[in-house]
């Protein structure tokens, strides 16, 4: 399925349920990627975008527990971590958790009747539009931090040490 051909079905449903427009959806969620991808429209246009928008969330999950946590298998996270002080990491602990919050409404969304469903879909993108500047934020400073750091290489020691 095109994305010109989903954006005219979901048309329909934004008009009947007052939802924000599928390129605003697009532009925040990349949802044409994933609907690029459909054979068919879905039978629930709504379970299907909501889908989209909580997976999108859950990268950002995995991404702010691993620089709060580190990880084992990564030695770049753990450095990135290392360029957060004390105050930040309280502080990305509560985005963390308001994006588990989020991650974790799936069941019930899912369980509802399907015309409160779509009543998620507007507010899932007001949430992540009140998240996303803290995540803007925070990608500068470590991508700020790695274009200032300069280490040299010592074989005696880890790589990221």
């Amino acid at each position: 399925m095109k994305y010109e051909e989903f954006k005219k079905e979901y048309e329909k449903a934004r008009k009947q349920h007052s939802l924000p427009s599928i390129d605003e959806l697009n532009n925040e969620f990349n949802l044409q990627f994933s609907i690029n991808k459909l054979d068919e429209m879905p039978l629930k246009l709504a379970d299907f975008i909501i889908g989209q928008q909580l997976d999108f969330f859950g990268g950002y999950l995995n991404w702010t527990y691993s620089l709060i946590y580190g990880s084992p298998q990564s030695g770049i996270v753990n450095k990135e971590a290392s360029f957060l002080n004390e105050k930040e990491k309280k502080q990305l602990v509560k985005t963390m958790y308001k994006i588990t919050a989020i991650t974790r409404l799936s069941p019930s969304i899912y369980l509802e009747e399907s015309e409160k469903k779509y009543e998620w879909i507007t507010k899932l993108l007001k949430q992540w539009l009140e998240l996303k500047p803290q995540l803007l934020s925070l990608s500068q400073k470590i991508r700020t931090n790695w274009e200032t750091t300069h280490v040299e290489y010592d074989p005696e020691k880890e790589f990221f040490g």
